[in-house]
């Protein structure tokens, strides 16, 4: 992990979470319990833990749309194409809404052009834990 962590930083990008105290998330399986709308959701966290990121799961444009105008800064788009990151990217800056939208599921290097193209801020990918060994060879010569 510790060497996933280093070449994801040297090639310039960041961990998402390297560990559960970082960020509040809020998936679909935590909303079952609410009983309260989105903006009292986002406000009640903001205040109990104002200094840790927060991000909200859906799985649909709508969920995504109702936790935007609640406020919530990062919505976390779970299995969704290019081309429903673009459409919804769209319609929220058609409504002046300009959450982070952090695209989680399937983000691989081939496609992750395209996710960034339609409006992506952020990739989610366990690829780096994944990644195939490189062929290294050494060679030590006398001086």
């Amino acid at each position: 992990k510790a060497l996933a962590v280093k070449a994801v930083h040297s090639g310039g990008a960041c961990m998402h979470r390297l560990g559960l105290s970082e960020t509040l998330m809020v998936f679909d399986e935590h909303r079952l319990f609410l009983d309260e709308v989105p903006a009292a959701t986002v406000a009640r966290l903001r205040r109990a833990l104002p200094e840790r990121a927060l991000v909200v799961e859906v799985g649909a444009a709508a969920e995504a749309l109702a936790w935007a105008e609640a406020g919530a800064p990062v919505i976390q788009l779970e299995r969704f194409t290019p081309e429903q990151v673009h459409a919804l990217a769209a319609d929220l800056a058609a409504r002046g809404l300009a959450p982070i939208l952090a695209i989680a599921g399937g983000v691989n290097v081939g496609n992750a052009v395209a996710y960034a193209q339609a409006g992506a801020g952020l990739l989610v990918s366990s690829a780096p834990y994944h990644a195939p060994p490189r062929d290294v060879k050494v060679r030590f010569a006398a001086r």
